[in-house]
């Protein structure tokens, strides 16, 4: 780990693929406790970004969830674990998608968390 004279530190926690881990970070002065500050559902794995038309947003017709619970998507700010309708698509749209399916069968390959990011965008023709 390194400490710089404006307190900012940087340090490197080697971990095996897999989930869902809780990260901690505990701040110490002389040996007692000054802050804790927690991260839980933290997925070491693959991220896949999701780009395109509307089967790429939330245009489908039924809306589903993950089966394995080990698949996440990204809003822009957060993630959460990817059921429709997706979170983070440009075009706001609202139905289903495929993002727990392609998650769900990503995972059974790999057996690691699956991250999607969906910026897809509804309306755009396909000749584009």
């Amino acid at each position: 780990m390194q400490i710089d004279s404006a307190c900012a530190f940087s340090a490197e926690a080697v971990t095996k693929a897999g989930g869902w881990y809780t990260f901690e970070l505990r701040v110490l002065r002389a040996g007692q406790p000054l802050s804790t500050y927690s991260v839980a559902h933290v997925g070491v794995g693959e991220v896949f970004i999701l780009a395109g038309q509307s089967n790429a947003t939330n245009y489908g017709e039924a809306r589903t969830q993950t089966a394995s619970g080990m698949v996440v998507s990204f809003d822009g700010t957060t993630w959460a674990i990817a059921s429709d309708p997706q979170p983070g698509p440009p075009d706001k749209s609202t139905r289903g998608s495929l993002v727990p399916s392609f998650g769900d069968a990503m995972y059974a390959n790999y057996n690691v968390p699956i991250a999607v990011a969906s910026v897809g965008h509804a309306g755009t023709s396909v000749r584009q």
